[in-house]
């Protein structure tokens, strides 16, 4: 069992303090420590109290019975009392809020500001999502004052700071709506932007002489909210800008234009880099990558943010001619590869242009082995009718590592591809495996998915010709 909020310790403390203020005011404090009469409270120090005729002077009863005299006086104390029940109320009705809660979702629409704000800056960020949906609807319907929305916004950015701990996706929705009302300052929306990718660099850590290297960028899951629209709230843009490896060094120009991923709170994306490094002698080398890392809200405006940061890996360089990917001709693995790979919806389609642009997708699902094909459409042979062998034409390459479901999209200008079906041919390709960060063996089968339909985008009609004016 984890640590009880603060919140919830305070509470226990407040209550355990005013049922102890309670209990002494009822008690009261000692007044007097002389005999009084019981009735009365009269103070009877210095009077005859026994015999028979001992009386009270002030009410006169009777003081024969011991009982009738009380030793001491104490005075009870109504305003710590008052103080005492408050204290045990106030956690009593607020835990039994929390307790209604349970049976009624919406009952954050009922706590006050300060509850909901004391909420957010002491529960555990990923664990509050109803109490920052309730005090997002508060912004805005305007009803949360400026200096409670200021002080939101100040935790929001504390939360999406701390990279060690949990993100709820509700922050980021605080943050979008107060970047796109101009409630954050420029300092402030620099700091969402600057906090919200997660980012990895990956490098092949076997790589031939002379070849490129390949880098793999990838980002997970961001620490943004659910933009309006649906598109991711920011764009990150890496750019690398030195290679190091000891006294070897090599500089590449920044990278610009329409380069980046996209960084949601739900979904990951990679992008592949492939840069010359020559010079670096066979062996294996401790590399540093620098980059320079941009993030903005889209394309078409300058970078909100922009910093650089290294990352450290170890690559080693391979003769040239090295066997470094392995190529698996088992026959028993074909039924496998086969049934994982299938082409995506929408199947081949050819778009309309002097140059006729053909793409398609593939799906592969947990395939019991890593592939890395060329990728071929192949005329069927039952159409070629002059025993000419059939044509072909490339479109791309695709690689699979063997774990999970995979969707990857291939495309290529094409001529002649007067065709109504085709079969995609996937040749086993070591090129494709080394344009990956960790593929290094592959099947060797080709594998053919047979008769796939090809559908051609029929043209947009032109736009119709203006009227001319009426003279």
């Amino acid at each position: 069992m984890g640590t009880p909020p603060l919140f919830i310790v305070a509470l226990l403390i407040a209550a355990l303090l005013g049922a102890a203020l309670l209990a002494g005011a009822i008690r009261g404090r000692v007044v007097s420590r002389n005999p009084h009469c019981r009735k009365c409270r009269f103070d009877l120090i210095g009077l005859a109290l026994d015999g028979d005729a001992a009386r009270c002077p002030e009410c006169g009863r009777t003081l024969r019975d011991p009982r009738a005299i009380r030793v001491g006086l104490r005075k009870k104390r109504p305003l710590l009392g008052a103080l005492g029940a408050f204290l045990i109320l106030v956690p009593v009705a607020l835990v039994g809020l929390a307790i209604a809660s349970a049976a009624r979702p919406n009952i954050n629409a009922y706590k006050p500001d300060f509850w909901l704000l004391i909420e957010a800056r002491t529960a555990s960020p990923a664990t509050i999502p109803g109490q920052l949906s309730e005090l997002l609807s508060r912004v805005q319907a305007g009803s949360l004052s400026q200096p409670r929305t200021a002080t939101l916004i100040e935790r929001a950015l504390a939360v999406q700071a701390d990279m060690a701990g949990g993100w709820a996706v509700n922050w980021g929705d605080i943050l979008d709506y107060a970047a796109a009302n101009t409630l954050l300052t420029p300092e402030q929306l620099e700091q969402y932007a600057r906090h919200s990718p997660q980012w990895s660099v990956s490098l092949r850590q076997r790589v031939l002489e002379g070849t490129d290297w390949v880098i793999l960028v990838s980002t997970g899951p961001g620490r943004v909210g659910n933009a309006p629209g649906g598109g991711p709230p920011f764009i990150f843009q890496p750019s690398l800008l030195e290679v190091r490896a000891g006294e070897h060094a090599m500089k590449f120009p920044e990278e610009g234009g329409q380069t980046g991923l996209g960084i949601s709170p739900n979904g990951a994306s990679a992008m592949n880099l492939r840069r010359a490094v020559p010079g670096l002698g066979v062996g294996a080398h401790e590399v540093t990558t620098i980059w320079k890392l941009s993030v903005c809200a889209d394309y078409d405006t300058p970078a909100i943010t922009t910093w650089t940061e290294e990352r450290t890996s170890t690559i080693e360089v391979l003769p040239a001619g090295t066997h470094d990917v392995e190529l698996v001709m088992d026959e028993s693995l074909r039924a496998a590869i086969e049934k994982s790979l299938k082409i995506g919806r929408g199947g081949i389609t050819v778009e309309p242009s002097a140059t006729p642009f053909v793409s398609l997708m593939i799906e592969c699902d947990n395939p019991p082995i890593a592939l890395a094909f060329d990728v071929v459409l192949r005329e069927r042979a039952a159409v070629v009718t002059d025993g000419s062998p059939p044509r072909e034409w490339k479109v791309g390459q695709i690689n699979y590592s063997g774990n999970g479901r995979h969707m990857h999209g291939v495309g290529a200008d094409v001529q002649a591809m007067d065709v109504e079906a085709v079969d995609v041919v996937l040749r086993p390709s070591i090129d494709a495996a080394r344009g990956t960060v960790g593929t290094y063996k592959i099947s060797g089968l080709e594998i053919v998915l047979a008769d796939i339909a090809v559908t051609r985008k029929v043209p947009a009609p032109p736009p119709p010709a203006p009227e001319k004016p009426v003279e």
